[in-house]
């Protein structure tokens, strides 16, 4: 009988023992996640495909090239323009949709401004004033067919600085992803600046808006010296 006794309080110790253990364990692992967790830096994934202007991106097979010319300023009464070069050289057509597609730039001090796509969202009175002429070069294209390009002309209020912009973004209803592209601040030059390195959105533009593009200085030539004339250097002084 007495066997039984040591052997029950026995079983009693090491049961409560191992209940104790388990019951502080269980708290533990929430004081560790919380620890583990302050000592691990959390990295968050952008949401943007990301490249510069002009630059070719592998992994979409397209380049976005962006200038703001500040000549086109008075095109349209009140507002300014973007030209945008989208390149594509992949294997697909891309869609384009005035409705669905989305720019926003982001100006010399990082404040964004949304692009109106198509002048039509204006009005009607604004689009029916415009020349027909006109109206073919700024409407918004609807594709880009593989191994070509296309010129897309976005519009911000006039107030909207757009000199040395930072980047722009492109939400793609086609592809359903976002791109944001950097802009190098060289070139975003006057145009009379001969130095300028030029651009494929510069040349398209100025195809697309002036028909031709813009012609090399011509270097005046410097007038050759007078021939010799002996007769002129035959002369003599009478003394009297």
């Amino acid at each position: 009988m007495r066997i039984k006794k040591v052997i029950l309080k026995i079983f009693l110790i090491s049961f409560f023992a191992v209940l104790s253990s388990s019951l502080a364990m269980a708290r533990a692992p929430s004081n560790s996640r919380t620890d583990s967790s302050s000592r691990t830096p959390s990295t968050k994934k952008s949401k943007y495909i990301e490249s510069e202007t002009g630059l070719n991106i592998p992994s979409m097979g397209i380049a976005i090239d962006a200038i703001y010319q500040p000549e086109l300023d008075n095109l349209i009464p009140g507002y300014k323009i973007l030209n945008i070069v989208l390149t594509n050289k992949s294997s697909q057509n891309i869609q384009l949709n005035p409705n669905k597609d989305r720019w926003i730039v982001r100006d010399n001090v990082d404040k964004k401004h949304i692009a109106i796509n198509h002048l039509r969202f204006l009005g009607e009175k604004v689009w029916e004033e415009i020349s027909a002429d006109l109206r073919n070069k700024l409407e918004y294209p609807q594709i880009v067919r593989s191994g070509n390009n296309t010129k897309i002309d976005v519009f911000f209020p006039a107030t909207t600085n757009l000199a040395n912009f930072r980047s722009f973004e492109w939400k793609s209803f086609f592809f359903k992803k976002e791109f944001l592209l950097t802009n190098p601040l060289e070139k975003d030059l006057k145009l009379d600046d001969l130095t300028r390195p030029t651009t494929q959105s510069i040349t398209l533009s100025n195809v697309k808006y002036d028909g031709k593009t813009p012609e090399e200085p011509k270097v005046k030539k410097e007038s050759p010296p007078p021939a010799f004339d002996p007769k002129l250097d035959d002369f003599s002084i009478t003394v009297d």
